[in-house]
């Protein structure tokens, strides 16, 4: 989806802001959504937007940041891991050590090279949540904690503690991202 070649019809800047890339990114999901994304996969996507952009608002995060964040986490997922790898490699990215094992975690990591190398952004905050969504580590910025919160509480994934992390989410983000 997120092919290496693909520039999402136009030359990046060297920097780009969230609020620039949103309505690209958003036509370029939606274009490459149709062939690429399953229904289910594409809904899942939307609905940790439409989460992420609510805490983002509830913890002024803000919400442009969060929907391009919550947009681009998913974007690689249906790529397959060599293709990650081939990708990753070729344009001088490493999968942690620690992630080696793990192919299914790579699709963040990609995206958030994709978007930086395609699109110009170089919001570091950005970039962090797209790439740790799965996995986040301790000491995360806020936005990160809220893209993997709204990742695991997301409605499609039935999970049954959501309805309790997200209350406590609402309340006190870092609580929120502990407890999940």
């Amino acid at each position: 989806m997120l092919e290496s070649g693909s520039t999402a019809g136009r030359k990046a800047p060297s920097e780009v802001t969230a609020s620039a890339l949103l309505a690209d990114t958003i036509q370029t999901l939606t274009d490459r959504a149709r062939g690429k994304l399953d229904e289910r996969r594409l809904l899942h996507l939307l609905g940790v937007t439409l989460a992420v952009m609510t805490r983002a608002e509830l913890h002024r995060l803000g919400v442009e940041r969060a929907a391009l964040a919550g947009l681009l986490h998913d974007l690689s997922k249906t790529i397959d891991p060599k293709d990650i790898r081939r990708d990753l490699e070729r344009w001088g990215e490493t999968i942690p050590d620690e992630d080696l094992d793990y192919p299914r975690l790579w699709h963040g990591l990609h995206a958030a090279v994709w978007a930086r190398r395609k699109l110009g952004l170089e919001d570091t905050e950005i970039l962090e949540a797209v790439t740790l969504h799965t996995t986040a580590d301790a000491g995360v910025a806020p936005l990160t904690q809220a893209i993997f919160i709204a990742d695991f509480t997301e409605p499609l994934r039935r999970v049954e503690q959501a309805p309790a992390l997200f209350a406590v989410a609402r309340r006190d983000l870092a609580e929120g991202f502990r407890l999940a």
